[in-house]
């Protein structure tokens, strides 16, 4: 079973945004959704376990996740990552799909996105 939550939408500076919590396989992590030329989710840590659990959730939820890393000069360490664009959300668990068109019309509702650019986003995710 997949639980998701949808957390507030607001602007982000250039693009809209919420947080999205993910239940799935006993595991749950707290994700980012950008909302800006695509939709993406991601997941950004300097704890490669934390990024690791954050994958398998993804993956969990019928996304195809893949566990990346960089190193981050400002602060002299390596980062881990996880992310998804709506190409790959589209093929998600209906839970998921839903919570992210959801918060696509929340940001739409707000004037966080022109609605032309949300209806193409709404229904790649249907």
């Amino acid at each position: 079973m997949v639980e998701v939550v949808v957390g507030v939408v607001k602007s982000g500076g250039r693009y809209a945004r919420a947080e999205l919590v993910i239940k799935a396989g006993g595991r749950q992590a707290k994700f980012s959704v950008e909302m800006s030329y695509t939709v993406k989710i991601q997941f950004n840590s300097s704890n490669r376990e934390a990024a690791e659990e954050a994958a398998a959730v993804l993956r969990e939820a019928g996304v195809e996740a893949e566990l990346k890393n960089y190193w981050d000069k400002s602060v002299n360490r390596e980062k881990w990552y996880v992310k998804a664009s709506i190409d790959k959300l589209a093929a998600a668990r209906k839970e998921l799909r839903e919570a992210i068109a959801q918060a696509i019309r929340e940001a739409e509702k707000k004037r966080l996105v022109d609605s032309e650019r949300a209806k193409t986003w709404l229904q790649k995710l249907q």
